[in-house]
């Protein structure tokens, strides 16, 4: 199984592919192809790399950070808390900088995507609420069973006598002196 430092490592390798290298070159890609055929890249991207760059590092790191912490840890909930607002912004300036224009011959076109980088964008922030829930699920296992809301176990009442703890192995049961029938 991975540890710690090489979940993180991985996390944050996978979230760069995705959020920034991809994108990046993406953006290149189509840069390039508007340039080589006469046109104007910036009227197409408006800072889009920078965008790219700014909320995908972020992400990363973030991402990246929380991955090193166990589940139900509040530090892991903080950090990735942070990366889920920095994905979701990510998303929305992604696509909101972008411009999808047409001049032709005859006639030009613009197409505005603040609705569609407002929906992305939502839907890239339903990772804070798993997170959140993620949090809350595994919080009593990561405190080692004990919550601090609930009360200390009764003391166990057997044949009249009261013991602190219930016996928790056939080992204790035995060493109390209690006959064993077979």
């Amino acid at each position: 199984m991975m540890g710690k430092l090489g979940k993180a490592i991985a996390v944050g390798t996978l979230y760069f592919i995705f959020i920034v290298f991809l994108p990046l070159l993406f953006v290149s890609m189509v840069s390039f192809y508007i340039a080589k055929n006469g046109g104007d890249p910036s009227r197409y991207f408006d800072n889009t790399s920078l965008y790219i760059l700014i909320f995908g590092m972020g992400t990363t790191i973030f991402a990246s950070l929380g991955a090193y912490y166990e589940k139900g840890n509040a530090k892991r909930l903080a950090l990735t808390l942070t990366s889920s607002v920095l994905l979701a912004l990510w998303g929305y300036f992604f696509i909101g900088s972008m411009n999808i224009y047409y001049e032709g011959d005859t006639y030009a076109y613009e197409v505005l995507v603040p609705g569609i980088a407002l929906i992305l964008a939502i839907s890239l922030s339903f990772k804070a609420i798993y997170r959140i829930v993620e949090y809350l699920v595994y919080r009593k296992e990561h405190l080692g069973g004990r919550v601090v809301s609930e009360p200390e176990e009764m003391p166990v009442r057997r044949n009249g006598y009261e013991r602190e703890y219930p016996a928790t192995s056939e080992e204790e049961q035995y060493m109390e002196g209690d006959d064993l029938y077979f």
